[in-house]
C-alpha cells in the first residue's frame, strides 16, 4: 500500500522540483547573488558561490509531494476497502500508511539536508546554463575585456573596483524574468558599456605612459631648465597622484582625462624639448615593450590597444604641423611593432594602420 503510491509521490517530487528550481532562478534575488561565471576551467558556465548561505528548504515541492502521496494512498485504501471482506483491517493500514507518506517527505529531506542542497545548486547551474545559453557569446566578451583590463591596470600598478563580467551576470540576473530578446538588448548594451570603458581605459593609459615616458627622457637632458623642472614635477605629481588613481580604478573616465589636461600644456613643453623619440623597436622584445605587453598576451587584445592608440596617435587628430610629424613618428613606431610581433607568431602582416 506504502510502495505504489511512495513510487509514484517520488516522481512527482522532482518533476516540483525542477519547477521550484526555475521559478526561483527568475523570480529570487537571493539566489542570483549566489550565481556566479566560472571562468576557473576550461568550461565556460555558471556555478554557485562556495559559501553556501542559502539552503532554502523546498517546502512546496515537499507539500505537494506529501499531498499526492496522501491522495493516492487514500484512494488505494478505498479501492481495497470496498473489495475486501476485511475492510477495518484495510482503513487501519491505509490510516497508519497516510500517516507514514504524510511526513516521510520532511523526514527524508531533514535527514539527507546536505545531499538534497547539493542536487538543489546542481538543478540551479543545470537551469541556468539552459536557459541563458543565448548570454553565453556575450558574457565571454565581457570576460575578455576584463583581461585586457586587467592588464592594463596592472602596467599602471592599479586594481580595478568593478569587471565587465560581474556588470553584464548583474544586468542579465536582474531580467531573468523577462522575455530572452528583452534580456539580450540589455545585456548587450552593458557589453557595449564595457567596451566604451576599456576604449577609455586604454586611451588614457597610454597619455600616462607616454607622459612617463616623456618624463625619463627628460631627467636625462643636461639643459633641462628650471622652468621645464617645474613643468616635469607637475606632470610627475599628477600622474602619480592618488586622485588620479582613483578615478582610473573608479571607472570616473572624465575626471581622469580632466586631471590629464590640466597638465597638457606642461606636456606639450617638455615634448617641444626633449624631440620626438625617434627609437624604432629591432626586435620582438622591443614591439612587446612598445604596448607595454607580456609575450603571452593574445593577438587581439595586442591588437585592439593598437586600435585604440591609432585614435591617440593618428597624425590626422594633430592641432599643427609640430603634432603631425610627432604622431606620425609614433605610428611609424606602432606599425613596425605590429609588424614584428605578427612575424614572430608566424602571422601574415598586416595593413599598415596610418
Amino acid at each position: 500500500m506504502i510502495i505504489a503510491p511512495g513510487f509514484i509521490a517520488a516522481n512527482i517530487f522532482v518533476l516540483l522540483l525542477h519547477l521550484w528550481v526555475d521559478r526561483r532562478l527568475r523570480t529570487d534575488s537571493a539566489l542570483h547573488q549566489r550565481l556566479r561565471i566560472d571562468t576557473s576551467t576550461d568550461a565556460f558556465g555558471w556555478a554557485t558561490a562556495p559559501e553556501e548561505t542559502d539552503r532554502r528548504t523546498p517546502f512546496l515541492p515537499l507539500i505537494g509531494t506529501a499531498s499526492a502521496a496522501v491522495v493516492l494512498t487514500a484512494d488505494e485504501t478505498a479501492l481495497f476497502t470496498s473489495t475486501s471482506e476485511v475492510p477495518y483491517l484495510w482503513l487501519l493500514s491505509g490510516a497508519i500508511a497516510l500517516l507514514v507518506l504524510a511526513v516521510l517527505p520532511f523526514i527524508a529531506a531533514a535527514l539527507l539536508r546536505d545531499a538534497l542542497a547539493r542536487r538543489i545548486d546542481l538543478l540551479l547551474v543545470q537551469r541556468a546554463n539552459a536557459r541563458f545559453a543565448f548570454a553565453f557569446p556575450v558574457l565571454f566578451a565581457a570576460g575578455q575585456i576584463d583581461a585586457l583590463s586587467d592588464e592594463i591596470y596592472a602596467s599602471l600598478g592599479l586594481r580595478r573596483h568593478a569587471g565587465a563580467l560581474e556588470r553584464c551576470r548583474a544586468v542579465l540576473l536582474e531580467h531573468a524574468a523577462a522575455e530572452q530578446h528583452v534580456a539580450f538588448e540589455a545585456l548587450d548594451a552593458a557589453r557595449r558599456t564595457a567596451e566604451h570603458d576599456l576604449r577609455a581605459l586604454t586611451s588614457l593609459a597610454a597619455e600616462i605612459r607616454a607622459g612617463m615616458t616623456l618624463l625619463g627622457r627628460i631627467k636625462g637632458l643636461p639643459d633641462a631648465t628650471r622652468e621645464h623642472a617645474a613643468a616635469a614635477a607637475r606632470v610627475e605629481e599628477t600622474m602619480r597622484s592618488p586622485a588620479l588613481a582613483d578615478a582610473l580604478e573608479s571607472g570616473r573616465w572624465s575626471e581622469a582625462s580632466l586631471a590629464i589636461e590640466r597638465v597638457r600644456p606642461d606636456l606639450d613643453k617638455l615634448s617641444a624639448v626633449a624631440g620626438p623619440d625617434s627609437a624604432m623597436p629591432q626586435s620582438v622584445e622591443d614591439a612587446y615593450r612598445v604596448f607595454d605587453v607580456r609575450e603571452d598576451t593574445p593577438l587581439d587584445n595586442i591588437k585592439t590597444i593598437l586600435t585604440a592608440y591609432r585614435r591617440i596617435w593618428h597624425p590626422d587628430l594633430a592641432r599643427d604641423d609640430g603634432e603631425r610629424s610627432l604622431f606620425t613618428l609614433k605610428m611609424q613606431k606602432l606599425n613596425v611593432a605590429w609588424s614584428l610581433i605578427q612575424e614572430a607568431r608566424g602571422m601574415i602582416a598586416a595593413p599598415r594602420m596610418d
